[in-house]
C-alpha cells in the first residue's frame, strides 16, 4: 500500500491547524475555569468557646451543607483543600441562648476563608441543656510508636492537658474511667516530636468534652548497652542464718539512654535470691531475680540466672 506523501508546505499547514486547535481548547478551558460557580459542600462542625460550666447536647448532626461561591480552579482543587471541609462555630451565644445563629457568624467566618460561603444549611443550631453534670477524667493516648535503631522512648509520652472535662447525664458520666484519643501511628522516630491530636468522638452523643484536642510530646534518645557487676542480695533470711552464695555478683547487660549513661551504675539495679525456695520448695540452688531496675533501662542479659549456696547454723 502506497503511503500518502505530505509536502513541506502541507506539514506546515497541518502543524498550524493543530496548534490553533490546541490554543482554542486551552482558551476555552481558561474561560471555564475562571468562571464563578455556586456549589454545595458538606462540612464538619468544630466548636469554639465551648461553655465550660454546663453540659449541653447538640440536637442536630455535626455536619452542615455550605453553599460556596468558587471559581472553576477552586472547584478542581477543592478535594485537596481541607479548609472547606470543616466549619468553626463560635458557641459564645449559648451563654444566653439555647441556639446559635450561623448567619450571625457568616461574615467572621468568610474573613478567614478563601472561598466565600453564601449560606449554611441548617442556619440555626439547637442545643439541649437538660444535663448539667461534669467530671474530670484522665486521657489515654491510643498509639502505635516505633523507632529507628538504636533509638527508643526516653519516658512515657507527655499529655497536655492530662485530663478532659466531660459533660452529660450523671449515670453516664460516672461510668467513665478515662477518655481515649484518636488512634495515632508515629513510626520510625529518631528525634523528639510534638504534635496535637483530637480526642475520640462520642458516637452515641451522650457526652460533650472539653478540650477536644490535646498536645502530645514524645522524647526520644539513642540507646546503647552497658555492662555492670551487680551484688546479689538475700531475701527472706528470717532466722538470721549465715548464708553464703556463689557467685556473689551477676554480670548484667542493660540498654540505657545515652543522656543517662553516666548515671546508671550498680545502684540502679537490684538483684536478689529468695531463701523460701530452699525452705519451702527444697531447691538445691537459688534463682536470681531482678527486683529493681532504673527507669528508661531495659535488661538485655544476666549471668548467672541461678547461684549455689551454703547455710551455716
Amino acid at each position: 500500500m502506497q503511503l500518502i506523501k505530505i509536502t513541506k508546505i502541507e506539514r506546515k499547514r497541518l502543524f498550524t491547524l493543530v496548534l490553533c486547535l490546541l490554543l482554542a481548547i486551552f482558551a476555552w478551558l481558561m474561560m471555564i475555569l475562571n468562571k464563578t460557580y455556586l456549589h454545595p459542600i458538606k462540612a464538619v462542625l468544630i466548636y469554639e468557646n465551648v461553655p465550660k460550666k454546663s453540659g449541653f447536647k447538640p440536637l442536630q448532626s455535626d455536619t452542615v451543607i455550605l453553599k460556596v461561591n468558587s471559581t472553576g480552579w477552586q472547584l478542581m482543587f477543592s478535594k485537596m483543600n481541607s479548609e472547606i471541609r470543616t466549619l468553626k462555630v463560635d458557641l459564645k451565644e449559648l451563654e444566653t441562648e439555647n441556639k446559635v445563629f450561623l448567619i450571625h457568624q457568616l461574615r467572621k467566618i468568610n474573613q478567614k476563608r478563601t472561598q466565600k460561603i453564601l449560606s449554611i444549611d441548617p442556619s440555626v443550631l439547637y442545643f439541649d441543656f437538660s444535663t448539667q453534670y461534669s467530671k474530670q477524667i484522665p486521657i489515654r493516648f491510643v498509639n502505635e510508636i516505633s523507632f529507628l535503631k538504636p533509638y527508643g522512648l526516653l519516658k512515657e509520652p507527655s499529655l497536655y492537658p492530662k485530663f478532659v472535662t466531660v459533660y452529660g447525664e450523671k449515670k453516664w458520666v460516672d461510668s467513665l474511667k478515662f477518655w481515649n484519643t484518636n488512634e495515632c501511628k508515629v513510626l520510625k522516630l529518631e528525634k523528639d516530636t510534638t504534635f496535637s491530636i483530637a480526642l475520640k468522638n462520642d458516637d452515641k452523643h451522650r457526652f460533650n468534652i472539653y478540650p477536644n484536642r490535646i498536645k502530645i510530646s514524645i522524647e526520644v534518645d539513642e540507646y546503647t548497652e552497658k555492662e555492670l557487676d551487680i551484688p546479689i542480695k538475700i531475701a527472706n533470711n528470717k532466722h538470721f542464718d549465715n548464708v553464703k552464695i556463689w557467685p556473689k555478683t551477676a554480670k548484667c547487660v542493660v540498654l540505657v539512654p545515652l543522656s543517662r549513661y553516666k548515671y546508671i551504675n550498680e545502684k540502679s539495679i537490684e538483684l536478689s535470691v529468695d531463701l523460701l525456695e530452699w525452705r519451702e520448695k527444697k531447691h538445691t540452688n537459688l534463682s536470681v531475680k531482678q527486683t529493681r531496675l532504673a527507669n528508661q533501662c531495659k535488661m538485655v542479659s544476666m549471668v548467672p540466672n541461678v547461684v549455689d549456696f551454703i547455710i551455716e547454723k
